[in-house]
């Protein structure tokens, strides 16, 4: 099955993002197997290393909760790259 099928276009996800929520939003790739380009999302993106299948470090979930508190935007997130959804 093609990944087109089931993933959103990243352009597109950022176009809907600029027009719904421009410069309210921070990015959240919680995946560690694939990454992207964060200049679709204006470098607003952060990035946690979690294996597919797997819980973070408590490190890294520290980092991750810390940086949801200071964040005064809507926090969206990408994960599991076996699940649908995700962004190409």
């Amino acid at each position: 099955m093609s990944q087109a099928l089931y993933r959103n276009p990243i352009k597109e996800a950022a176009i809907f993002l600029d027009t719904n929520l421009p410069d309210h939003y921070r990015v959240y790739n919680l995946c560690s197997q694939k990454g992207y380009d964060p200049l679709f999302f204006h470098y607003r993106v952060q990035r946690v290393m979690i294996d597919d299948h797997n819980v973070p470090s408590l490190d890294d979930m520290l980092n991750y909760t810390a940086s949801l508190r200071e964040c005064h935007c809507h926090p969206l997130q990408r994960r599991q790259r076996c699940g649908k959804g995700q962004w190409q």
